[in-house]
């Protein structure tokens, strides 16, 4: 079967390509001889070729879809392959992106004569623009066929990580394309308004092409993902690593124009005429750095926002590793820069003051002093924005910034090791000429090296502390239960052993207090029920729960008791065969029998749930669900019915003993546990339980306590 399906898809997106650069090639050929250009007599060979590879590449294209879409709408498991999702989605960013720069393409050629009094270029516009309604028509296609697809069957693990490097993979590219087109708009705008000839070295419609372009491609993915994924997504590894992409690049851009904008406006204050070649028009130079300043400065904050607001309900593992990585990356370029500048400018006022002392002319130092203050201001103030002496314990013991610290400290040693021979050097050499001379301007270097040298050791001794202090902070290794004991240690006292004991008492007592909750009775039950689950979950050391968002958990957010939803189901009997399902954590993959079936009409549309059974030991019945809120209101992976081995049954499942007729309440669907942290990994709805109705009842999704951790500084 596998090989089966790489057959069609890889047949499928060679076709593919070939009938793209088909239809583009023939499209395009033939806009020449409508418009009766001179190239037509030229064009015939080529023509003959796309025509050729547009032929003969669409049927194949055709056919082998025809019996993939055949084999998906059989089998369920075949429409929810990953191989299927990985040619879907590989269309759908390959043409999308390719869309995006065949639109900017038309759009600089069709605003050439409006934007920079350029003579019109008709068949290059057509041209561009058939291209870019083609791939746009082939990726239409594609994203249509991934959308019924996931309405069909649901999207997780696989599916949902390609669709994931797709739409994160185009959005970042759209982002980047909107911010460098609309940077140069604005530096046109800033030298048209200055009357600037510079303005006419640069095309106008270059930027707004591409700005538009880009914006097009932003805008889509990034609407989509805000209103269809933004719950499944929030703590994908995928999402945090294109927001510190964008951040990364925004900042490194803004703090490149504003150190232009420093070092221009510093060497001018001392005297330099030309600073950096601009000139005399200062106000003309500072368009390019201000734009920049201006357009990624603004993506920084924004992107930084959402990334706090991600982090604001608690981090994956994988999301706080990417940020880690991230700050600590930025702490270590911008120290490395803030050195160098500090370097500088100690370098530049020691050659001043020891020059007149051994009786030589210094070096002109105006440029070079603004340029090494610039450096120093600039890169300290990012490393300050990044840098935190003493982060939270996991930060500070993490991977990432052990690697920061003992980088730093290798380069310091390195630098003082390389500055200290340097520095020994340019003193015996003076030593061992036949005729020692003061006034040598080759002397000059005892100061230079003397500088460097002061650098390197306080940074490097700053680090080292800092090292040292994060040693003092790590927790001691326990050791192993195993692990062998002098005699004379005294053995630990009996309330500090049975650790892994008392776990086991208080699951035993979750169990049962959860239990306890299915069976209450009455006209205030479900009230009751809910405040009283609230309750456990703040207070029980077994909740699903964060401890350290507990003390500000207040209650968890459900629909409104709704009536509606407490339904009659005819119980049928399962197939009986095997389901396995990947809950992604330490359990791995769980079997279960298919055991039976709930057959029932909810809103007009008839539904059926599998009802699964766990393959050992007191497996129990269980139904998860997804619905037409999932993602939404409610949880992207789904939501359970009931799962009778852990007693969430009694107020949901009523049973007629000698009769498949029973009666199933959603008003107590509820999350799985690995909705409230990371620490747990569930068995999630497979694609044969997603309900195409909306189940407006029972719980809705999760959010963590404004005042819990934000994950750091971005």
């Amino acid at each position: 079967m596998i090989l089966r399906r790489l057959y069609l898809y890889v047949v499928s997106a060679a076709a593919l390509v070939v009938l793209a650069f088909g239809l583009t090639g023939a499209g395009s050929t033939l806009l020449i001889f409508l418009i009766n250009s001179p190239e037509a007599e030229f064009s015939r060979s080529p023509l003959a070729g796309w025509l050729a590879a547009t032929v003969v590449a669409l049927p194949v294209w055709a056919i082998h879809q025809w019996f993939a879409r055949r084999f998906a709408v059989r089998d369920p498991a075949e429409r929810a392959s990953a191989i299927r999702h990985l040619y879907l989605y590989w269309a759908c960013l390959v043409f999308s992106v390719a869309f995006a720069i065949t639109l900017d393409n038309a759009l600089t050629t069709g605003l050439r004569p409006a934007l920079d009094n350029q003579a019109a270029d008709n068949l290059l516009t057509a041209q561009a623009a058939w291209s870019a309604a083609v791939l746009l028509a082939i990726w239409a296609v594609h994203f249509v066929m991934a959308a019924r697809d996931r309405a069909a069957v649901g999207e997780k693990g696989a599916s949902s990580t390609l669709r994931r490097w797709y739409m994160y993979a185009a959005l970042l590219i759209g982002q980047l394309m909107l911010l460098a087109g609309t940077a140069i708009f604005l530096q046109l705008l800033w030298l048209h308004a200055m009357h600037s000839g510079l303005a006419d070295s640069f095309s106008l419609s270059n930027g707004v092409a591409l700005m538009i372009a880009g914006g097009v491609l932003w805008a889509f993915h990034a609407r989509i993902l805000a209103t269809r994924y933004i719950q499944d997504d929030r703590k994908s590894t995928l999402r945090a690593v294109e927001g510190f992409i964008v951040v990364g690049y925004s900042i490194a851009s803004a703090l490149y124009g504003g150190s232009l904008i420093l070092y221009y406006s510093l060497a001018r204050l001392l005297g330099v005429q030309n600073p950096g070649g601009v000139g005399n028009d200062l106000l003309a130079g500072l368009a390019q750095p201000g734009a920049l300043l201006l357009v990624y400065a603004a993506s920084w904050l924004l992107v930084r926002s959402r990334l706090s607001r991600d982090a604001a309900g608690g981090e994956a593992l994988r999301q706080a590793s990417i940020r880690r990585l991230y700050i600590n990356l930025a702490a270590l370029v911008s120290l490395g820069a803030m050195a160098i500048g500090a370097g500088g400018v100690l370098w530049t006022l020691a050659e001043q003051v020891e020059a007149p002392v051994i009786g030589v002319s210094a070096f002109d130092w105006r440029n070079g002093l603004s340029l090494w203050i610039t450096l120093f201001v600039v890169g300290g103030a990012v490393w300050l924005a990044h840098w935190r002496p003493a982060p939270p314990p996991p930060d500070r013991q993490s991977l990432s910034r052990r690697l920061y610290l003992w980088a730093t400290l290798l380069a310091s040693v390195l630098a003082l090791l390389g500055f200290s021979v340097a520095l020994l050097y340019s003193v015996i050499q003076q030593l061992i000429q036949p005729h020692p001379r003061l006034n040598d301007v080759s002397n000059l270097d005892f100061g230079h090296y003397l500088a460097a040298l002061v650098v390197a050791a306080l940074v490097g001794l700053y680090h080292l502390g800092v090292l040292r202090s994060d040693a003092r902070a790590r927790p001691e290794a326990v050791a192993p239960a195993g692990a062998a004991h002098d005699a004379a240690i005294p053995a630990a006292p009996a309330a500090e052993a049975p650790v892994a004991i008392q776990d086991a008492i208080d699951l035993v007592d979750w169990r049962r207090r959860v239990g306890d909750l299915y069976r209450l009775s009455g006209q205030e039950a479900m009230a009751e029920f809910r405040r009283l689950r609230d309750e456990l979950f703040k207070t029980h050391p077994q909740s699903p729960i964060e401890p350290d968002e507990r003390p500000a958990f207040t209650a968890l957010k459900y629909f409104a008791p709704d009536p509606a939803y407490r339904v009659k189901a005819r119980f049928e009997a399962g197939p009986g065969d095997t389901l396995v399902i990947d809950t992604g954590g330490a359990d791995g993959a769980v079997r279960y029998r298919r055991a039976g079936r709930l057959l029932f009409e909810l809103n007009g549309e008839a539904c059926e749930l599998t009802v699964l059974s766990l393959q050992q030991y007191a497996g129990g019945l269980f139904v998860p669900f997804k619905d037409a809120t999932s993602g939404r209101e409610t949880y992207g992976g789904g939501r359970y019915l009931f799962d009778t081995a852990k007693n969430t049954d009694g107020l949901v499942l009523k049973l007629e003993t000698g009769s498949q007729d029973v009666t199933i309440d959603f008003n107590y669907a509820y999350n799985p546990s690995c909705v409230y942290s990371p620490r747990w990994a569930c068995p999630l709805a497979p694609p044969e339980n997603v309900l195409k109705v909306a189940i407006r009842a029972g719980e809705q999704t999760y959010t963590a306590p404004t005042s819990s951790p934000t994950g750091g500084p971005v």
